[in-house]
């Protein structure tokens, strides 16, 4: 079964999947907004209870790094360039790339990580 995406770009050009892009960091922040009104007194749950919108994010989280995991480091300075970024967002997108690359490669090698044969 597939995982469920926010992320659909129009088509594959670099303006489309750019734009695609900073829509799955806006739900990201837009999720994480309203979660954070969970814990207020007096919430009524008239954006989603919290179970809901704890689906939301963490659907919005892998959407927005599945996003970034279809831009190359040269198409997002190109991006930059062609100012469909600024440079703001082009350095937190690349920050999020080179952790989510870190994550990777650690995770890569745990011996004892998620289906290992390993016996700790």
């Amino acid at each position: 079964m597939q995982k469920a995406s926010i992320y659909n770009p129009v088509d594959n050009s670099l303006e489309m999947r750019v734009d695609a892009l900073l829509k799955t960091s806006q739900s990201v922040y837009g999720v994480e907004a309203c979660l954070s009104q969970t814990k207020t007194k007096g919430y009524n749950s008239a954006l989603g209870t919290e179970k809901e919108l704890k689906t939301a994010h963490e659907i919005s989280k892998s959407s927005y790094q599945q996003a970034i995991k279809s831009l190359s480091r040269s198409e997002l300075e190109k991006a930059r360039d062609k100012k469909l970024l600024s440079a703001k967002e082009y350095q937190k997108i690349t920050l999020q790339k080179d952790k989510m690359r870190i994550q990777k490669a650690r995770n890569d090698n745990k011996p004892y990580g998620k289906g290992s044969t390993l016996q700790k």
